[in-house]
């Protein structure tokens, strides 16, 4: 399902600095980043207003126990950010998933495992020190900060059977990915990679010194000798461009409106922000079945002159026949499909059936439309 894309087309750039700083830009999306940045978004909504409406309706699908497994392990790993970060970092993280992710866990040893799960707020060596008596657990506790008997508990509990701790997280990340987000992400890589041929073509056109900071909402910067400078509260040091193999972009819906960024010896990684727009998702992507209906029924010349007639008086088959010129048959056929459709009702009278125009459901239409478009 992943892709690679960069800006590389087969177009020669011109042998200057911008020429330079453009062939080092790429874009590139990861399911499981992404996957990995909406646990963070169910789990802290109120950083993500613009997301509530996704957060509230994905929510109801999810099961309570995964919501409170969910609640639990974000709750110790930096609200999700921790990992996602983690990953970001990853070779090749727009080629892994979810059970790459699993399998890397379970190869960490279970120090390290513990001091990536508690949000690298202790070093392996301390939580080490802590399985093998070596320190107690208070002193743990101490460094962690933990101030709530939930917390408290929590941390016990993880120390205290580390390969279920490792099996529970493990389960939740593959459930989430099998159950819920593995059909979403179908409709959110249509906004990523769309925002990635916007952004490439915006970068070959324009500026490339503007063009980074802006896409990077300020987590990057040129200091007065054009060195690339890291922000967004993490080391300021300049990074000369020449030391750098690659400046990866990540677009994302769920990292919005924020940025992530991964300083590495030989590139950076930074995400930026994808506005959701008008959501794709597979449950507004496609018409309700009642709407699709209705403007089947009334793409047809011969039903809206029909339902012309009817807007008039009511009408009988054979009057019907007569105006329009049609044989009987013909206008049952279309008498029938408005029936579908609850365009008209009948009312027998005598040998005489007449049919009368649902005004209602024609001036529901334009309503029906627009809910769906700004759904």
């Amino acid at each position: 399902m992943a892709k690679h894309l960069t800006e590389e087309r087969g177009i020669r750039l011109p042998d200057d600095l911008a020429g330079v700083l453009r062939r080092k830009i790429a874009f590139f999306y990861s399911p499981l980043v992404e996957m990995l940045l909406s646990l963070h978004v169910l789990h802290d909504p109120e950083r993500h207003g613009v997301l509530l409406p996704w957060m509230v309706r994905f929510r109801e699908k999810i099961s309570p126990e995964l919501m409170r497994e969910l609640r639990y392990f974000g709750d110790h790993c930096d609200r999700w950010i921790n990992v996602a970060e983690g990953v970001l970092g990853f070779p090749g993280v727009q080629d892994l998933g979810v059970n790459a992710l699993v399998d890397w866990l379970g190869s960490l040893d279970e120090a390290s495992f513990v001091a990536r799960l508690l949000g690298d707020r202790v070093s392996r060596q301390e939580v080490f020190a802590v399985l093998s008596g070596e320190a107690t657990l208070d002193d743990l506790m101490e460094r962690l900060g933990v101030a709530s008997s939930e917390d408290e508990a929590a941390v016990v509990e993880i120390i205290g059977d580390v390969n279920l701790a490792r099996t529970r997280l493990g389960q939740l990340l593959t459930s989430y990915w099998d159950r819920y987000f593995h059909d979403e992400f179908y409709w959110i890589e249509l906004l990523l990679i769309r925002s990635i041929k916007e952004s490439s073509i915006e970068l070959e056109a324009g500026d490339p010194w503007e063009f980074l900071p802006r896409v990077c909402r300020g987590a990057l910067a040129w200091d007065g000798e054009r060195r690339l400078v890291p922000r967004a509260g993490r080391s300021a040091t300049p990074r000369e461009l020449g030391g750098l193999d690659r400046i990866q972009l990540f677009p994302s819906v769920f990292v919005y409106p924020e940025t992530l960024l991964v300083n590495q010896p030989r590139r950076i990684i930074v995400s930026y922000p994808v506005s959701p727009g008008v959501y794709l998702r597979r449950d507004t992507l496609n018409p309700p079945e009642n709407l699709s209906l209705l403007l089947k029924v009334l793409a047809d010349d011969t039903r809206l002159r029909i339902l012309k007639l009817m807007a008039e008086k009511r009408r009988f088959t054979q009057e019907l026949a007569s105006e329009l010129d049609l044989a009987e048959p013909t206008v049952s056929r279309h008498l029938k499909l408005l029936r579908e459709a609850e365009l008209i009702t009948s009312e027998k009278e005598g040998n005489y059936i007449y049919y009368s125009l649902r005004l209602e459901r024609v001036a529901e239409l334009q309503t029906k439309l627009l809910d769906f478009f700004r759904a």
